[in-house]
């Protein structure tokens, strides 16, 4: 009995110290030996509790992942999904111990059942095509820590909705996230210098994108192609809007350019048909071509004068503009500028404008006042072309070219001055101003050049001043109402059909100085009577064809010599007899 009680009581002085040693090993750490260099295998959440403290439970991590040791041999990189089937992706912070910095090229690529990435502080790079075409994937958390994303990263991830870039980012490379249909908004932090060529193109429902001061370089076509932005902001420390950066956006509406932006890509809002209103920074020197071509909604703009060099077709066919400030300073007007501009009524032309391109207001329909200042020198071919409302211009005294087919079809033109000191009007320029009564023609213009006022069919009065030696084929051309041309000393040649169809052309004294005249110069027009000098030695056949009105023709010279200029030359075809030409030594009648 003895025995048995003492033993009971052995008993109970050792359980305590049994219970104390279980405790003590039950909070001893999980032996990390069961990882390996290719994958993770296990992963504890559980909260370490002591008498003193309390941890929060650790992060939670995605198993069986593969990893790579990198090249510096003191980190590790994600190599690829490994026999991990998670489809909320938690990448590790360490693995066996050493940090695990970058996801590597294509890692993830076309994992579809991927539905979101979180990266812990470690991650430094994500590669090119890391998470391409990841269609399942629908959110994306960076750390702070990451400074690279390499091109087409997240491209053709079609259920993207939500990106969170860290405040560590400093460059994003081409085609990042293009075609990530799904995203609607992007915060591209201040940390940000370079985004690449296409980062967002084709992302479909992207409406609003926040690009902050910090940001230097925006690569081409960017946002191509995002239909639902509606507005932009570039910030001053972006240098340059690449070529084709918003085109095809055509629900963009709004668009601020900040000082410190100076160049303008080429077709940088290129059918942006929604874009109602566009600021220009005052520090722009360059427009690109086509750079808000056929921007249909655009209805006012101002041109700083800081803008130096502008490319071709700026506002093709805006069809909706109706305000253009152009400030002094700003480059010339480069070719079809404003072609196309249906709706735009008023215009003036700074002097530090030199050339007004060709085309550059062909078709503006509804252009009624043109305002050209002092300095301007050069207005291009077709360049106000079928601008049928223009009512007036002004040109000033520097102007020295007026180029092809300038004016021609300004059917409401009615009035217009040329300046002494243009020198140059090219063919067709004035071609079809109906409305224009009156017309005088400085000396500065030797030559009237074929076509120049053809088909004005308002023209009633002309004055060629001296000075000017020619006037080419049909220069006056089908000028019906036509009365009264004053031809002046210095005219040496009068070319084919120059008058022709000038229905009520009646008279005409032709100068001393004249030399040649050319066939049908005169054909089917109106003339009763004319003079021509002696001095002529050149007319060609039929220059009063189809006259039939004519009945006087005074010649200076004698029967002989008129007789040997017109030498078998039917002068007189399809004219009405009898006609007479009166010589300084009797008359000539012809009878048929």
């Amino acid at each position: 009995m003895k025995r048995q009680l003492w033993a009971l009581a052995v008993c109970a002085l050792l359980l305590p110290m049994l219970l104390i040693s279980c405790e003590n090993q039950a909070v001893l750490p999980s032996d990390p030996s069961g990882t390996n260099a290719t994958s993770t295998n296990a992963t504890s959440t559980d909260a370490i509790t002591s008498d003193d403290q309390t941890t929060e439970p650790e992060a939670p991590v995605s198993k069986g992942l593969l990893f790579q040791l990198g090249e510096d041999l003191v980190s590790y990189e994600v190599a690829g999904i490994g026999s991990c089937t998670d489809t909320d992706l938690f990448i590790p912070a360490r693995h066996e111990g050493l940090p695990v910095t970058v996801i590597q090229d294509g890692a993830f690529r076309e994992l579809t059942a991927i539905t979101s990435v979180t990266l812990p502080d470690s991650i430094l790079r994500i590669e090119e095509l890391a998470f391409y075409r990841c269609t399942g994937l629908k959110k994306v958390t960076l750390s702070d820590t990451v400074s690279y994303i390499g091109a087409k990263a997240f491209m053709d991830c079609k259920n993207l909705v939500n990106v969170t870039l860290g405040n560590g980012l400093k460059n994003i490379d081409d085609e990042a996230f293009s075609d990530c249909t799904a995203l609607k908004s992007i915060e591209i932090p201040q940390s940000v210098e370079s985004i690449g060529v296409r980062i967002f193109s084709d992302c479909l429902n992207l409406s609003s994108i926040k690009l902050n001061e910090g940001l230097c370089t925006i690569g081409a076509y960017a946002f191509e192609n995002c239909i639902t932005l509606t507005e932009i902001t570039i910030p001053g420390s972006v240098t340059a809007v690449p070529k084709y950066a918003f085109t095809d956006c055509s629900g963009l509406i709004y668009v601020r350019i900040l000082d410190g932006v100076t160049e303008l890509g080429q077709r940088a809002f290129y059918n942006c048909s929604a874009l109602v209103e566009v600021t220009l920074s005052n520090t722009l020197t360059s427009i690109g071509e086509e750079a808000f071509y056929h921007c249909s909604s655009l209805s006012e703009i101002v041109l700083p004068g800081s803008v130096k060099k502008v490319g071709d077709s700026v506002f093709y066919c805006c069809s909706s503009m109706v305000g253009v400030r152009i400030e002094e300073g700003f480059a010339d007007i480069s070719a079809y500028f404003f072609q196309g501009c249906s709706s735009l009524k008023l215009i003036t032309i700074p002097g530090s404008v030199s050339t007004i391109g060709e085309q550059a207001f062909l078709a503006c329909r509804s252009l009624e006042k043109v305002f050209i200042e002092e300095g301007v020198t050069t207005i291009g071919v077709s360049a106000f072309k079928s601008c049928g409302a223009l009512q007036s211009i002004t040109l000033p005294s520097t102007i020295e070219t007026i180029r092809e087919s300038a004016f021609s079809g300004c059917a409401a033109l009615t009035q217009i001055t040329i300046p002494e000191g243009v020198t140059t009007i090219e063919k067709k320029a004035f071609a079809g101003c109906n409305a224009i009564t009156e017309l005088t023609i400085p000396g500065s213009v030797t030559t009237i050049a074929a076509d120049t006022f053809s088909s004005c069919q308002g023209l009633k009065r002309v004055v060629l001043k001296e000075g000017i030696k020619e006037i080419r084929q049909q220069a006056f051309w089908h000028c019906s109402l036509l009365e009264s041309v004053t031809l002046p000393a210095s005219l040496q040649i009068i070319d084919y059909k120059a008058f022709a169809k000038c229905y009520s052309l009646t008279e005409l004294t032709l100068p001393e100085g004249l030399t040649a005249i050319y066939s049908q110069a005169f054909a089917e027009s109106a003339l009763v009577s004319i003079s021509i000098p002696q001095n002529l030695h050149d007319i060609s056949s039929l220059i009063f064809y189809g006259c039939l009105n004519l009945k006087t023709v005074r010649y200076s010279g004698t029967q002989t010599q008129w007789k040997q200029l017109i030498f078998e030359n039917g002068v007189f075809t399809a004219c009405r007899m009898p006609i007479t030409v009166t010589c300084s030594d009797g008359d000539i009648v012809y009878t048929e």
